[in-house]
């Protein structure tokens, strides 16, 4: 997301993000299959989200953004059997495209939510860790502006 004139911000974390609050890519073998969250769902959503405000605004559909040269650099977390994968993927393909550092972390065989099942899965203590590096680390490799 830019951030407003005088502000920096020093990094993102998408975790399975919703990156379209219309015109959504979701992964048309998942919705076949039944995978959770279903698209009804993922669009309901998306509109309780939006309510009245214009659905293609890059800030909340932050692929509709011609260009996102100097965004902060972005730690993706994603979940193969999620129907939000598709978009995400193609987001990390545009960040870096643009010259945007973009760390990604993929679970394949994982769903959607998967990040709370803490003690159960052992990527979400490898999602973690990768999260607290990320907070850490410093701000130096951030892209100019």
């Amino acid at each position: 997301m830019r951030q407003p004139a005088g502000q920096r911000l020093a990094g993102q974390i998408l975790i399975y993000p919703m990156l379209q609050t219309y015109r959504a890519e979701y992964n048309s073998e998942l919705i076949s299959a039944g995978v959770p969250p279903n698209a009804e769902y993922l669009h309901a959503t998306a509109q309780a989200y939006v309510a009245n405000a214009a659905a293609n605004n890059p800030y909340h559909s932050p692929m509709q953004a011609a260009d996102k040269q100097g965004l902060a650099k972005t730690l993706l977390i994603t979940a193969g059997f999620d129907l939000l994968s598709t978009e995400a993927l193609r987001y990390r393909e545009q960040l870096q495209a643009d010259g945007v550092a973009v760390e990604h972390l993929h679970f394949a065989e994982l769903g959607h939510g998967f990040i709370g099942m803490l003690g159960l899965l052992d990527a979400v203590d490898t999602s973690l860790t990768a999260i607290a590096q990320f907070v850490d680390a410093p701000t130096a490799g951030l892209n100019a502006q």
